[in-house]
């Protein structure tokens, strides 16, 4: 006969506790497509967020990627606010830009529209998408955090979308923009890393 096992109690967060989140680290298994180190910010302020929290978990929305983690506590680290935002080596600051440097170096390597970069105009500053797809007439596209730090979104875009190639194709980043980019990325990084 099989043992029942003791269900483990589940601790709330309380409104305080929740309070004291921002910017967390977190490390999802290598195996996961976005598997590594990752950064997110908490969501604190929706009722899924009231709901997870009486669970005892967090809501962790990914900087880079336009999805929400689930997760406890103990496996967050907590960032503090000098280095949530930091420029130098180990905030999120540096974290993005070397993911978006990663997704230069993969735009520059593909010979199709897939992984391609869009950037649109947005505000006070730009909403950066990944082509994930193309089925020859239409583009799909998701969302990516490399557009600074305001998670700008394109209105109709969104988070992402499918959309008809000739109405995407016009913002997608020329190859000789990624490498400049890629080129004036590379002075920023080594600066920072030398004011460390």
């Amino acid at each position: 006969m099989a043992k029942k096992r003791k269900k483990k109690k589940i601790k709330a967060i309380s409104p305080e506790e929740l309070a004291s989140y921002y910017v967390v680290r977190f490390t999802l298994p290598e195996a996961h497509q976005y598997g590594g180190t990752r950064f997110g910010t908490i969501s604190r302020f929706s009722q899924d967020a009231e709901l997870e929290a009486k669970r005892g978990n967090l809501l962790v929305s990914d900087c880079e990627i336009p999805t929400t983690w689930v997760m406890t506590p103990d496996r967050v680290e907590k960032v503090s606010h000098a280095m949530s935002w930091s420029h130098g080596k180990g905030g999120t600051y540096h974290w993005l830009e070397k993911k978006y440097n990663e997704a230069i170096k993969l735009a520059l390597a593909s010979k199709t529209l897939v992984h391609q970069l869009a950037s649109f105009s947005v505000a006070d500053g730009c909403a950066m998408y990944v082509v994930t797809a193309d089925d020859g007439k239409c583009l799909t596209v998701e969302w990516r955090g490399y557009g600074g730090f305001g998670r700008y979104t394109e209105p109709i875009l969104g988070w992402g979308c499918t959309i008809q190639r000739d109405r995407i194709e016009p913002w997608i980043l020329k190859k000789a923009r990624l490498r400049d980019e890629r080129k004036r990325r590379k002075g920023v990084d080594s600066k920072a890393a030398k004011a460390i």
